[in-house]
């Protein structure tokens, strides 16, 4: 879901939009070609992160993002540790190279996903996420006042109600999925490592 390449909700009237949320950002495009040894750990607050509103942002985040916290500990509590650690080990980096922005980020930051994205207003056409690592679980949640809408995991053959309130977790690198809602006013958040 990175590229957030989504369609709008067919209601005109609707304002579309999507916007990813990271404490940890890592640029694609940027490695290194040649010997992997040579790549630099270097992430970096994504975009939206970096201006003036960053602490109101994160801790508008802090919400769902304990409740994505909270159903990842009871349904995969080896990639909850393994995320957890990952924080805390991102947040020592941080301190020791002096990156402020970042270090102040991670204390407001309420999950062990180091990534949402948060559309609204969307349907998704079927995709994969292949950037997402395969032993992953993310969690989308859906929000807001809106008709009916349908979340297809297409190579599973299942459709699922979609719901505000609802929450789905699968692997995205390996489930084809698709949201499609026609009208309403509706932010759907997809948290992932």
């Amino acid at each position: 879901m990175n590229g957030c390449n989504f369609y709008a909700a067919s209601d005109p009237s609707l304002t579309p939009g999507c916007i990813n949320i990271s404490p940890c950002w890592f640029q694609q495009g940027r490695e290194v070609i040649g010997d992997p040894w040579a790549q630099k750990f270097a992430p970096e607050l994504s975009a939206n992160l970096k201006g003036d509103h960053r602490r109101e942002i994160t801790v508008s985040t802090q919400r769902l993002g304990l409740l994505a916290l909270a159903a990842l500990r009871v349904m995969h509590p080896e990639l909850y540790f393994a995320g957890l650690h990952m924080m805390l080990r991102l947040g020592e980096w941080a301190e020791k190279e002096g990156d402020e922005e970042l270090l102040d980020c991670l204390k407001n930051w309420a999950s062990v996903f180091n990534m949402v994205t948060v559309m609204c207003n969307r349907s998704t056409p079927p995709h994969r996420d292949p950037k997402c690592p395969p032993e992953a679980l993310d969690i989308m949640m859906s929000v807001g006042e809106y008709e009916p809408a349908v979340m297809d995991l297409k190579n599973l053959g299942i459709t699922l109600g979609y719901k505000s309130g609802t929450m789905v977790a699968t692997c995205c690198w390996i489930v084809r999925h698709a949201v499609d809602v026609d009208v309403g006013d509706w932010v759907m958040w997809a948290w992932f490592m």
